[in-house]
């Protein structure tokens, strides 16, 4: 706690963000929250409303202990999609059914999924964008696969 005032003390947090879409909904949901925000750009002049020289340390203390552990505290990329080789439409998939870079597609649910199953009969397979790859024996059992073969039957019903 920072004591600002002889009435109430208050929390402040400090956020060091690159400019990008996360700097921005960060602002907003801060701002939603009802919370102050100000920002800081480059360094302030002596006669700015800087903050004391012990809250500077402190702040730069803390900035120093976030970046230190960065690669604990940062989001780990998520496992979706990794097998993902590149994204097709159906009707691409089915005239490359040969092609050996076209083995398994994948939706989620596989051919037994509310997704698929929509895809089929009103013929949206033909543009919709599949996940697409050559990785066989790798997605074998993983239910939202499913192998190129399987996908030609369900599509032409032969």
């Amino acid at each position: 706690m920072v004591r600002t005032s002889l009435w109430a003390s208050e929390e402040r947090v400090l956020l060091a963000l690159r400019d990008s879409l996360e700097f921005v909904a960060t602002w907003y949901a801060v701002l939603k929250t009802g919370a102050v925000v100000d920002e800081v750009r480059g360094r302030t002049s002596a006669t700015s409303t800087a903050p004391s020289a012990a809250t500077t340390t402190t702040s730069l203390a803390m900035l120093d202990l976030a970046l230190s552990l960065w690669p604990i505290l940062a989001a780990q990329p998520s496992p979706l999609g990794i097998d993902v080789e590149q994204y097709l439409a159906g009707q691409e998939i089915h005239d490359m059914r040969e092609d050996a870079q076209v083995r398994m597609v994948g939706r989620r649910g596989g051919t037994s999924g509310v997704l698929f199953a929509k895809d089929v009969p009103t013929g949206a397979w033909k543009k919709h964008r599949y996940e697409v790859s050559s990785k066989n024996e790798a997605l074998a059992g993983n239910p939202n696969w499913f192998t190129v073969e399987e996908f030609v039957i369900w599509v032409t019903g032969a």
